[in-house]
């Protein structure tokens, strides 16, 4: 087996989890292999979770709301450009017929 193979890492869906959430706790953890220290949960460390979860539903609604809003300003371009499409039509059936009355 050559030592590539051989160094090569499958990370698994928990690690990619803790990565994303936070990189450093994870860098900590499964690179450097450094101990954690199991801390009774104060009122403060509770609080910081607590602000730390607040914020990620936030930001998940937010990304809700956007793909909304997104969503509508697409469907009125789309609405727009019929309308100006069929404006144009009229206006070019209004111009043929003054142009065979004309003749």
């Amino acid at each position: 087996m050559s030592q590539e193979s051989e160094s090569r890492r499958v990370f698994s869906a928990s690690e990619i989890g803790n990565y994303v959430v936070c990189p450093e706790a994870w860098r900590l953890k499964y690179v450097v292999r450094g101990s954690f220290k199991k801390v009774d949960e104060t009122n403060e460390v509770f609080q910081l979770r607590q602000d730390w979860l607040q914020s990620a539903d936030l930001s998940a609604q937010l990304k809700r709301y956007a793909r909304i809003v997104f969503i509508l300003l697409v469907i009125l371009v789309f609405v727009v450009f019929l309308i100006d499409r069929a404006r144009w039509l009229r206006s070019r059936a209004i111009q043929d017929a003054e142009q065979s009355s004309s003749s």
